[in-house]
């Protein structure tokens, strides 16, 4: 009977073991799609915020083309329509990568503001505050994560505020993480 009971308990054993396994991997397996789901929303997001920004701001820059030339501004509407040119193909480029270098991220920022301040009836200024020292190679930042946000910044704070506008974008590393600012003089809703 001693051997029929240490059978039957080994058997019970065996089965709350391989019970408890399951549970363990169903959890890990389930934990690992939502990681995944979790990174799919986020380039989806990605995307659509590229989607958005893109037209918006293609229509502006095609509209401020026609209005230097319009206005017989011949050559600031050709240097105007090159740099458009190469922010076009910054744009094509860098929304087929999910992640970019901070540095390009910069370059495309600065090619836009410059072009904004062109289209900009009041003084535009801005700085950009960042020490590729602070980085490492593979630090990388979402492609066109920043435009939409400065764009904002533009068109929503400094265009309603009767000062020069002012931007200050700041990159840096806090702990481990990539910290990104994006400061204005405009009328905004918070202050700092």
């Amino acid at each position: 009977k001693d051997q029929k009971v240490k059978q039957n308990l080994l058997i019970a054993g065996l089965i709350v073991v391989s019970v408890l396994l399951l549970l363990v991997w169903n959890h890990f397996r389930q934990k690992d799609k939502l990681a995944k789901l979790k990174i799919e929303s986020s380039q989806n997001e990605q995307k659509l915020l590229r989607s958005q920004m893109n037209p918006h701001f293609l229509f502006n820059s095609l509209n401020s083309i026609k209005r230097f030339y319009i206005d017989g501004r011949i050559e600031e509407a050709n240097d105007f329509m090159a740099d458009f040119g190469n922010l076009l193909r910054q744009i094509l480029e860098q929304s087929s990568k999910s992640f970019i270098s901070i540095e390009e991220e910069l370059e495309f920022l600065s090619l836009y503001l410059d072009l904004e301040k062109r289209r900009f009836k009041k003084p535009l200024n801005y700085t950009i505050n960042f020490d590729p020292d602070e980085f490492d190679f593979e630090d990388q930042i979402p492609s066109l994560i920043l435009q939409p946000l400065v764009e904002n910044s533009i068109w929503h704070g400094i265009m309603q505020s009767e000062s020069d506008g002012e931007i200050t974008i700041t990159v840096e590393k806090v702990d481990e993480a990539i910290k990104c600012t994006v400061m204005d003089n405009g009328i905004g809703y918070f202050s700092g």
